[in-house]
């Protein structure tokens, strides 16, 4: 296991993915990270849909417009089931970023999708009922790309003291 600090400063988003299974006991465990991650009140009202059929994957990059996700060998849909929470949003967030870091410990490369282009379409694709919504699609795989240097601001232009 990686030091948490160097897993944090090394993670990157992986839009090119090798034509490489995840092994089932390294997706149980990228899982259970969102199922242990905090969620306000303990609600946990998020629902991660499994997606490894190769023509569901390609739909999911079409509609989506985001042709990457199609070489990924799993793709999460991450569907927020408690709509009427205000901390839904942060709840999955929380959940996801579990997941996303864990994906990296196991050399496993992920790339939010926030931009669903279609949630209607994606929902129904999932069968998601009503009263949810898709929130972020999740590939999944080994890296395929080059690593590109992160562009970070300077810790002065983001943090103050006593006040902004």
């Amino acid at each position: 296991m990686k030091d948490i600090s160097k897993l944090i400063k090394s993670r990157r988003s992986v839009r090119s993915y090798e034509d490489k299974a995840i092994n089932d006991e390294d997706l149980a465990k990228i899982l259970e990270a969102a199922r242990l991650a905090p969620s306000a009140h303990n609600d946990q009202g998020y629902k991660f849909v499994v997606i490894k059929d190769r023509q569901k994957i390609s739909e999911l990059a079409k509609i989506n417009l985001a042709p990457f996700i199609a070489n990924a060998p799993v793709v999460l849909v991450c569907v927020s089931n408690n709509l009427g929470s205000k901390y839904h949003l942060i709840d999955i967030a929380i959940a996801i970023d579990h997941m996303v870091l864990t994906a990296w410990n196991l050399g496993l490369g992920t790339c939010w999708v926030g931009a669903i282009g279609a949630k209607e379409k994606v929902a129904e694709m999932i069968g998601a009922p009503e009263g949810t919504e898709p929130i972020i699609i999740l590939p999944i795989g080994y890296p395929a790309d080059r690593e590109v240097p992160k562009r970070r601001k300077e810790i002065e232009e983001i943090v103050s003291y006593e006040k902004y």
